[in-house]
């Protein structure tokens, strides 16, 4: 009689402890399905450029470590990840005259890269952007936050130097990334 009280009360103690091992369970199986350390291991990578810059997107099951400053951290679950990446060329590149500029920005529309020759995450200028989403168990340790998040987050940042000088264009569509464009253009002096 306890127990069928309990049961139309709500949730007994052991339906908690059920809850937490199905959690576990799933979570040790998403480690077992793949790993990943950012561009490496059992993840998809994505290349497009642009002559002013390169689009990376990662997308993952399991655990994925990334290394990245503005993006370190631990996934156990689904990890989406987007950076956007200056090419050297674009940084050493000088100032450039307002007519030139917006047929550079026009012409800033990325293309896809084969993956067999595109350079490793590691090998790119630092991200001037990250476009993240995790869902799963996510530790942050980054310049932008420190935590733990269980469940789904979503997060987005520009990452500039204080002694940044310049343009950044950025436009992105995560349903369409074909249609991104980036322009990144620093003025040096």
């Amino acid at each position: 009689m306890l127990a069928t009280s309990q049961k139309r009360r709500g949730r007994t103690v052991g339906d908690c402890r059920g809850t937490t091992c199905r959690l576990g369970a799933l979570l040790l199986g998403l480690s077992v399905v793949g790993c990943a350390i950012n561009d490496r291991g059992l993840v998809r990578v994505r290349h497009w450029e642009a002559p002013g810059g390169r689009v990376v997107q990662l997308d993952g099951w399991g655990v994925h470590l990334t290394t990245l400053a503005a993006d370190r951290g631990i996934t156990l679950g689904r990890s989406s990840r987007t950076y956007f990446c200056p090419t050297a060329e674009t940084l050493q590149s000088g100032s450039v005259d307002a007519g030139d500029l917006l047929s550079r920005i026009a012409d800033s529309t990325v293309k896809p890269v084969d993956p067999g020759s595109a350079p490793a995450l590691s090998e790119l200028e630092s991200p001037v952007a990250v476009i993240s989403r995790s869902t799963g168990l996510v530790v942050d340790v980054n310049s932008f936050r420190t935590g733990l998040s269980l469940g789904v987050r979503t997060f987005g940042g520009v990452i500039l130097p204080q002694d940044f000088e310049g343009l950044v264009w950025l436009h992105y569509r995560s349903e369409h990334p074909e249609e991104s464009s980036i322009f990144v253009q620093e003025n040096t002096r």
